[in-house]
C-alpha cells in the first residue's frame, strides 16, 4: 500500500523534483523508480586540474567567484570526465565505478547516489 501511495505522489510532481527529493532523503532511498529522467552537467561548469587537485568552476562570468568552486577527489573527477557532454544517472556512475575500480556493486551504487546528491545540492547538474 505504501508503494502505491508513493507512486501516486510521483505522478503529481515533476520527475526531476521527485528524483531530487529521493536523493535528498525525503523519500525512502531504497525505492526503485522507473523513468527517472537522465541528468546532465549544467552549461558553463567545467573541471580544472590545479596541481594534484580537481575543481569545478563556472566559466564565462568574467571574474572568478572563489566561493563557488567545488573540489573533487580524483575518483569524482574521473566520473565527471566520463559524463561530460552526456546524459547520465546514478546507475551510469555506478557502472563506471564497478568497471574501473575494485568495488562491490552495492558500494558503487551507494557512492554513485552520494555523488549525485552532492552534485545536485551544489547545483552543477540538472
Amino acid at each position: 500500500m505504501q508503494r502505491a501511495n508513493l507512486a501516486a505522489i510521483f505522478l503529481l510532481v515533476d520527475e526531476v523534483d521527485a528524483y531530487k527529493a529521493l536523493v535528498a532523503g525525503d523519500i525512502q532511498k531504497n525505492l526503485t523508480l522507473i523513468n527517472i529522467p537522465p541528468m546532465k552537467i549544467k552549461k558553463g561548469f567545467t573541471l580544472h586540474q590545479v596541481g594534484d587537485e580537481y575543481v569545478i568552476m563556472q566559466s564565462g562570468t568574467g571574474n572568478v567567484d572563489f566561493s563557488n568552486i567545488i573540489s573533487l577527489n580524483p575518483t569524482a573527477a574521473r566520473l565527471w570526465k566520463n559524463v561530460e557532454n552526456k546524459e547520465f544517472d546514478a546507475e551510469t556512475l555506478a557502472a563506471y565505478l564497478t568497471e574501473h575500480y575494485e568495488v562491490e556493486a552495492d558500494t558503487a551504487a551507494r557512492d554513485a547516489r552520494q555523488v549525485t546528491e552532492d552534485w545536485l545540492k551544489a547545483g552543477i547538474i540538472e
